[in-house]
């Protein structure tokens, strides 16, 4: 599981909550389509854009990362009320990737043979 936190910025006046729900039903839609990796979104809104962060399932971190930002900008570019607003910040949580090196390195010696 890969942590992908993004940034959006709205244009105009901010972030209306027509577009916040749509966002919110759009990153739905692509949890539940087979083979995105997204497994759980979530969102907060303020006058500038929306903070996401998007939880994937992806057998390497580049992988998780090109999935984001093709689900993001799949919806940036096919939704209207989303016109003028840009992906302005991606990037990987990577306490994940050294939980995992903790978590599933073999465990060190204890005897001194």
């Amino acid at each position: 599981m890969y942590v992908i936190t993004t940034r959006l910025l709205a244009t105009g006046c901010g972030v209306s909550p027509v577009a916040q729900d749509l966002l919110r039903e759009s990153l739905r839609q692509a949890t539940r389509t087979g083979g995105s990796g997204l497994e759980h979104a979530w969102l907060r809104s303020d006058q500038e854009g929306v903070s996401l962060v998007l939880f994937l399932v992806s057998g390497c971190l580049a992988d998780a990362e090109d999935t984001a930002f093709v689900t993001i900008s799949r919806i940036l570019d096919t939704q209207g009320e989303f016109a003028g607003w840009t992906l302005a910040h991606q990037s990987a949580d990577l306490i994940v990737l050294a939980l995992d090196a903790m978590m599933f390195r073999p465990p060190p010696r204890t005897d001194l043979r």
